[in-house]
C-alpha cells in the first residue's frame, strides 16, 4: 500500500517537506560536510535512472486505457482468444455500439488488433506483453491471483496458434483459387 505524506508524518515525524525534529538533524543529511557534492552526484544518477520524462507520457497513456473496468474485461477476453464484436458484447454484457467504442479505443492505443475473417473482423491481443502487466496490477490491486486470462502463454502454445493460422490461410487460398 502507498503512503500519503501526512501518514509519513506520524511514522517518521519528518516527511520531506518538515524541518528537522531536533537541533544538528538533517533530514537529508544536507549539513554534513560534502552533502552537497554526494547529493548533487545521487540526484543526478537518480534522473538518469528515471528515463526521459517524455517516455512516461506513454506509460501513463497506457494505464489510462486500462483504468477503465470495461475496457479490462474486454482485455480479459481477448487474451483467451480472438473475438468479433457481437462475441465480445456477450461475454462483457455491453451494448455492441460500446463494445465497438471500447475496442477502436484499444485499437488505437495498439492493445488490440483487428484480423478480418471473410466478413467477420476479429480482435485480439496485440501484445503479449500485456498478461504480465495484467497479472501484476491485478495481484497488486486485489491481493488475490490474477484471473487465468492474465496468465502468460507458453511459446509452445504461441507456436500452434501460429501453425494453425498458416494452415487457415493456406485453406483459405485453396478456395478461393478453385472458384
Amino acid at each position: 500500500m502507498f503512503k500519503s505524506s501526512e501518514m509519513m508524518t506520524r511514522e517518521t515525524g519528518h516527511p520531506e517537506t518538515s524541518t528537522p525534529s531536533s537541533a544538528g538533524d538533517s533530514v537529508h543529511g544536507a549539513d554534513a560536510p560534502g552533502a552537497e557534492l554526494t547529493n548533487g552526484h545521487r540526484i543526478a544518477a537518480l534522473r538518469e535512472a528515471l528515463g526521459a520524462k517524455e517516455d512516461y507520457g506513454a506509460a501513463a497513456d497506457l494505464f489510462h486505457v486500462l483504468s477503465d473496468p470495461t475496457r479490462l474485461r474486454l482485455i480479459a477476453a481477448l487474451a483467451q482468444t480472438p473475438l468479433c464484436v457481437g462475441e465480445l458484447s456477450q461475454i462483457v454484457d455491453l451494448g455492441q455500439s460500446a463494445t465497438s467504442h471500447a475496442l477502436r479505443i484499444l485499437r488505437d492505443r495498439g492493445i488490440a488488433r483487428a484480423t478480418r475473417e471473410g466478413q467477420q473482423v476479429r480482435y485480439q491481443l496485440a501484445d503479449e506483453h500485456l498478461r504480465p502487466l495484467l497479472a501484476a496490477g491485478w495481484s497488486h490491486a486485489l491481493d488475490a491471483p490474477p484471473p487465468s486470462a492474465f496468465a502468460p502463454k507458453f511459446t509452445g502454445e504461441i507456436a500452434l496458434e501460429e501453425h494453425e493460422k498458416k494452415k487457415k490461410k493456406k485453406k483459405h487460398k485453396g478456395k478461393k483459387k478453385g472458384k
